[in-house]
């Protein structure tokens, strides 16, 4: 973590203040708001759940999020400011067998879920890119749902229903919440600016020992 911290500060405040002036002077304008989809994985994260079919033990989950973004104008090293806001989801495995007590078959998954908040700078701003690094809070909940099989066949809402609301199974059901710092870096390049459409990767740490690695790709709201 301390190691993490020290790259992106020396990034951020020995970044050559020059290496801007050699770059198109249509700089990457960006926009008052942006929004970004994420898709990518976060680890190191054991499964909540390991299906006893499922052999792999793997700490990386897959995950998922989004992030919209306020610009701000330039700070004191004349770079631009925003503020994000961040939420991402990874999946915790989850288990399937038949409760004979219920005479049913039930479902118990796992789900981690971030909030961040977070100030952004950008360090590079050129004609199609822009790089920034990012800090902030974070409120992480690990959470545990339980499902039982529908009564009834429903392809659009699934074989299972989340019973976590009914009082006689709120004892299988539980909220674990956290506090954290994140700490993290991005890249995001212009594909289509007639659309105003971008791409990118994210990467994020949280101190408490979890990373996030996302592609992202996303629209300018102007």
């Amino acid at each position: 973590m301390i190691s993490t911290v020290r790259v992106l500060l020396t990034v951020l405040l020995l970044f050559p203040t020059g290496a801007l002036a050699q770059t198109s002077s249509a700089e990457f304008e960006g926009a008052p708001l942006l929004f970004e989809l994420r898709v990518g994985a976060m680890w190191r994260q054991a499964p909540l759940f390991v299906d006893v079919e499922d052999l792999d033990a793997s700490t990386t989950r897959p995950g998922a999020g989004g992030r919209f973004n306020i610009y701000f104008g330039r700070g004191a090293l004349e770079r631009r400011l925003s503020l994000q806001l961040n939420v991402d989801w990874a999946y915790l495995g989850s288990i399937e067998y038949f409760d004979d007590d219920l005479d049913s078959r039930a479902r118990a998954e796992g789900h981690w879920i971030a909030f961040s908040p977070a100030f952004g700078i950008d360090v590079v701003r050129t004609s199609r890119v822009s790089v920034d690094v990012h800090v902030g809070p974070s409120i992480v909940a690990d959470l545990t749902t339980f499902l039982l099989e529908r009564s009834d066949e429903n392809d659009e809402l699934g074989d299972f229903k989340n019973v976590c609301d009914l009082r006689a199974f709120e004892d299988l059901c539980t909220e674990r919440y956290r506090g954290s710092m994140a700490i993290g870096a991005g890249a995001r390049a212009i594909l289509v600016r007639r659309w105003r459409v971008h791409a990118g990767i994210d990467y994020t740490h949280l101190t408490y020992g979890r990373n996030v690695l996302v592609a992202t790709v996303g629209w300018d709201l102007r």
